[in-house]
């Protein structure tokens, strides 16, 4: 969004993931914990002309009334399920507020989106990357709400991952799942690149 010229704004669980937002270039956000966090929102933004929402729940009316006169509500889950007290209805009509669904778009769509990505080296905001068999703990992580973008289960042994700081080996790529792994190293040490699908991913590696 703020590639096309938007000014972000997010919400989020604490203010350790704000100040993260921030530094990956939102404009701004609240708690969403917090009392009365819609008004803080609009009284921070002023009104919004798009919310884009996967959670539902008991924040959609809250999410709604930042809409400005015209703005768009538009989701692509509800992990929290319906919301509990119904639509505002009235709000809705007056203010001529739509609500659309959507399933993230087409297939040539998705192959723009990628083409997108590639070309701004927008690259995704990794959490901690998991083997396979902790995947209890990844849900775990996601049901306190403690990760900060996304958790990544692998699917290699308990011994392709160094035991002291459980970042995978060196020597574990090339691996035959994925093609184009390129290794280089920054200033935090060695980085896997790989590109299985066209997108571009990194993962930090343990070159012990």
């Amino acid at each position: 969004a703020k590639y096309h010229g938007a000014e972000v704004f997010v919400t989020s669980s604490s203010e350790e993931k704000l100040a993260a937002a921030r530094a990956l270039g939102a404009k701004g956000g609240v708690n969403y914990r917090a009392a009365e966090w819609g008004k803080q929102l609009r009284n921070l933004t002023g009104g919004v002309d798009l919310v884009i929402d996967s959670a539902g729940g008991a924040v959609v009316n809250t999410a709604l009334n930042a809409l400005n006169n015209g703005g768009r509500f538009v989701f692509f889950g509800a992990t929290l399920g319906n919301p509990p007290d119904g639509l505002e209805m009235a709000k809705l009509f007056f203010r001529q507020v739509r609500i659309q669904g959507t399933t993230m778009g087409t297939p040539a769509e998705f192959r723009a989106m990628v083409d997108f990505i590639n070309r701004y080296r927008i690259e995704p905001v990794v959490d901690q990357v998991l083997k396979l068999e902790d995947a209890a703990e990844a849900y775990r992580k996601l049901e306190m709400s403690e990760q900060m973008g996304k958790l990544v289960l692998l699917n290699f042994t308990g011994s392709d991952f160094c035991s002291s700081c459980m970042r995978l080996h060196k020597e574990v790529f090339p691996a035959p799942a994925f093609t184009a792994v390129r290794l280089f190293t920054n200033p935090e040490g060695w980085v896997a690149q790989f590109t299985g699908d066209g997108i571009a991913r990194r993962f930090p590696l343990c070159a012990s």
